[in-house]
């Protein structure tokens, strides 16, 4: 009897262990399509301001006016990226490079792909 309530623990412990690797599996696609979707939104803002400049004055009072608005979002997203950035870091116990964007554990000093130190 005893044998099989030591398999009956083990199942249950293995299937407790498995549904906090899930849910940190979720967790981290859903943090990652969040970054890729503020990414694309400021993306999107720095093409405006190219547009502002190619096409219209953009000395004028009005155009400066436009790009500061749009400098202040992009602010804000970038805001939003290094937030969800560290939420990752923290769920997968990594570092992001901030030179390359490489992916590197968090005892590591220096970048395994450009070489550059740990900030």
């Amino acid at each position: 009897m005893s044998i099989m309530k030591s398999v009956k623990d083990t199942l249950i412990g293995a299937g407790k262990e498995g549904l906090k690797v899930g849910s940190k599996l979720t967790q981290v696609a859903r943090l990652n399509l969040s970054l890729k979707i503020e990414q694309d939104k400021q993306r999107s803002l720095f093409q405006d301001i190219g547009l502002i400049v190619h096409y219209e004055d953009a000395t004028s009072v009005e155009s400066n006016h436009k790009i500061r608005e749009i400098r202040d979002k992009i602010i804000e997203h970038q805001i939003e990226i290094d937030r969800i950035k560290i939420e990752i870091e923290n769920l997968n116990k990594t570092n992001i490079c901030t030179y390359c964007g490489y992916q590197t554990d968090q005892e590591q000093n220096f970048c395994p792909n450009c070489s550059k130190p740990r900030k």
